[in-house]
């Protein structure tokens, strides 16, 4: 019978490792997988399912539009300093085109 500590560290675990792999309407959670850079803003991919506000965006890009250079700078600065666990929220594309916009990123790391 494990201890009273183990099983709070196994019950810890299990919750971290559900959430890693959580989306909702407007947001998911996982590991920032990739990036890149195009004239429009800032593409990242995540490793999790995409939020439902972004069917349909190619290859599960999502958009941090130019404007946002804020949200631009904290995730380079994220990618960089490997802190990659991150909650990413979005709304849908709307008249920017194939890729849903996002409007936050968090990152979870230690």
């Amino acid at each position: 019978m494990p201890s009273r500590q183990l099983r709070g560290l196994i019950g810890a675990l299990t919750l971290a490792a559900s959430a890693s792999a959580m989306a909702g309407p407007n947001w998911t959670a996982g590991t920032l997988v990739d990036m890149s850079a195009v004239p429009e803003g800032l593409l990242i991919r995540v490793d999790t399912s995409r939020p439902d506000n972004c069917a349909g965006t190619p290859f599960a890009w999502m958009l941090i539009p130019a404007e946002r250079k804020i949200i631009i700078a904290a995730t380079m600065m994220f990618w960089a300093t490997g802190k990659r666990a991150v909650d990413v929220y979005t709304e849908p594309s709307g008249s920017s085109g194939a890729f849903c916009l996002v409007s936050q990123v968090d990152t979870h790391d230690a």
